[in-house]
């Protein structure tokens, strides 16, 4: 690869400039591609903009751009680059320029813009950002079963003409999951309902019941990660919730109690081969409270914990 270092003025880089929205950004007389299709919009917020205006004020030159020449003698700018006053792509990003064609173009209609579809359906339910491709990203996440089958699934519909399926499911992941949990709560923010909605989209549930338990689990102060709720209340498991745990000072006092003996196979153990114990179960009611905590051994635990 030959590298050549080209002095261009801010005047001649802005020579036929012209943003032609979903077609990309073109400059330099229009012979470069300074935003391809496929690429993100820009996403400079006032800040950094102010900063390169200041930089050109003070006579200051502007970072190294790397352009390639393509086939027909025209230019497109690299942004693989690490550039200290840049925004480095994201991985959705880079899979976009790889899969570039009429399916990226037609997917970024529903999720990669501001305000776009995908925002006012389900934007309340997504984490991230639009424009930086993280809704598209999480979109074929859920459609292609995870976020390692994304490549393969982006590979396999490159040449498809619209991504009409991708919105559809994604559509149908949010109807369900306001069908299942209709009052919205912040905390279902970022979830990761395509993978509730694949697992559980056939189960019949009761959206009154679930309310009653949300807002039971929400008042519990037990529960660190109130997040956590919605896959326990799909899934059962009870590590979803975080539940406080004793802290050391009711351990030992437990353990003094106790005399040092596990109260399951009353041997007698050292605290640090000890473990604390809700006496009734947190999933029976039982708080994580001083009178509620018993030791045992670590193997006598397990044993419980496996019941």
């Amino acid at each position: 690869m030959k590298i050549e270092l080209k002095e261009i003025t801010v005047a001649e880089l802005a020579d036929g400039y012209a943003d032609k929205a979903d077609e990309g950004v073109v400059g330099y007389g229009g012979r470069l591609d300074i935003r391809p299709p496929y690429q993100r919009e820009f996403i400079y917020k006032d800040a950094q903009r102010d900063a390169v205006i200041d930089t050109l004020h003070k006579g200051f030159p502007l970072n190294v751009m790397y352009w390639a020449v393509r086939d027909d003698g025209d230019f497109e700018v690299i942004f693989k680059t690490i550039n200290i006053a840049g925004a480095e792509l994201t991985d959705q990003e880079l899979r976009n320029a790889v899969y570039s064609g009429a399916w990226v173009t037609d997917a970024k209609r529903y999720f990669s813009k501001r305000g776009c579809a995908a925002y006012g359906l389900g934007g309340d339910y997504l984490s991230g950002s639009a424009i930086r491709q993280e809704y598209l990203e999480t979109a074929i996440k859920w459609l292609a079963g995870g976020k390692s089958n994304i490549e393969t699934y982006m590979g396999k519909h490159q040449q498809d003409t619209d991504a009409k399926p991708l919105w559809e499911h994604f559509r149908a992941v949010i109807a369900w999951v306001q069908k299942v949990f209709p009052q919205y709560r912040r905390e279902m923010k970022g979830l990761d309902w395509g993978a509730f909605y694949a697992e559980f989209k056939g189960r019949e549930f009761d959206a009154e019941k679930l309310e009653r338990d949300i807002v039971r689990l929400m008042q519990d102060d037990d529960i660190k990660k109130k997040s956590g709720i919605y896959a326990y209340l799909l899934t059962g498991g009870e590590h979803h919730l975080n539940i406080r745990a004793f802290t050391p000072a009711q351990k030992r006092s437990a353990f003094e109690r106790q005399k040092g003996k596990c109260p399951v196979c009353k041997k007698q153990f050292g605290i640090d081969d000890m473990e604390g114990d809700h006496i009734t179960p947190w999933r029976e009611g039982g708080k994580t409270e001083p009178g509620n905590c018993q030791m045992l051994c670590k193997e006598c635990n397990r044993r419980k914990g496996g019941r």
